[in-house]
C-alpha cells in the first residue's frame, strides 16, 4: 500500500525544463545532497534499518529529486547510477508538472527548487539504495 501511494503522489508527465534547472546549482548551498533528474529512466529506492526492508519503490522516468543524509559531505555515489545513503535521510521529488513556473521561464538553482518539492520523505538511523531502475 505505502508503495502505491508514493508512487501516486509522484507519478508525471516527463518536462523539458528538469537539465535547465540543474545547471545553476550552487552544491554549496546543500552540502551532501544529489540532484537527479530522471530523464533516462525510473529510479528505485530501498529504504532498509538494520537489515529489513521498510519501503520500496520506485520513482518514475522525469521525476526531479534530491537526496541527502547526515553521515556524507558529498554524496555517496558508488558507481552506476547507484547512490547510498546512511543514517538521518531526506528525499524530496516531484514531477515536471510540480516544477513552478517562474522556474520553467527563468530556470532556478535546484536547493531552491527542491524546498517546493510535494512529496518529503524523512527517516533516521536507515541506509538508503537509490539505482537507475531496469530498462
Amino acid at each position: 500500500m505505502s508503495k502505491v501511494v508514493a508512487a501516486a503522489l509522484i507519478v508525471g508527465s516527463v518536462g523539458l525544463v528538469a537539465h535547465r534547472l540543474w545547471a545553476q546549482d550552487d552544491p554549496r548551498r546543500a552540502p551532501g545532497t544529489v540532484f537527479i533528474t530522471a530523464q533516462d529512466g525510473g529510479r528505485n529506492v530501498t529504504v532498509n534499518r538494520h537489515g529489513a526492508v521498510l519501503a520500496a519503490f520506485n520513482l518514475p522516468k522525469g521525476t526531479i529529486l534530491s537526496a541527502r543524509d547526515d553521515t556524507h559531505a558529498t554524496p555517496n555515489h558508488v558507481g552506476g547510477g547507484r547512490f547510498e545513503f546512511h543514517g538521518n535521510f531526506e528525499l524530496r521529488a516531484m514531477t515536471p508538472n510540480d516544477v513552478p513556473p517562474e522556474a520553467q521561464r527563468s530556470g532556478m538553482a535546484a536547493a531552491i527548487l527542491m524546498q517546493q518539492a510535494p512529496m518529503i520523505l524523512a527517516a533516521q538511523d536507515v541506509d538508503v539504495v537509490i539505482e537507475r531502475a531496469a530498462q
